[in-house]
């Protein structure tokens, strides 16, 4: 949900991003994944008047990490309707592999 000062933010006409890096200062094109909406690859405004979206991961966005890279650092960056550009969150995102690997 996007909100500013506590008030739902209509992210009509929004473009949104969600990336996903191994440090903080790796180059966007060293991300893990990257999320758009303008793609359509993994996030979906859901519910533009109230603010809502949703970011879908998949397998093989993280199918290429080893074992030991379980932590990711993300952040989900806002263009809105005038074209100004912010960061909105920061998240640490836990990758599990999967223990269970049936074929």
């Amino acid at each position: 949900r996007f909100t500013k000062n506590g008030v739902k933010q209509n992210i009509t006409g929004w473009t949104l991003y969600f990336t996903a890096k191994r440090k903080l200062t790796d180059t966007d094109p060293q991300a893990i994944f990257q999320k758009n909406t303008t793609s359509g690859s993994g996030i979906t405004i859901t519910d533009a008047p109230n603010g809502l979206a949703e970011v879908a991961l998949v397998p093989t966005d993280t199918n290429t990490l080893e074992d030991s890279e379980i932590a990711l650092i993300c952040d989900v960056q806002a263009k809105d309707a005038s074209s100004q550009v912010s960061t909105t969150g920061y998240v640490n995102l836990i990758v599990l592999p999967d223990v269970t690997r049936a074929t």
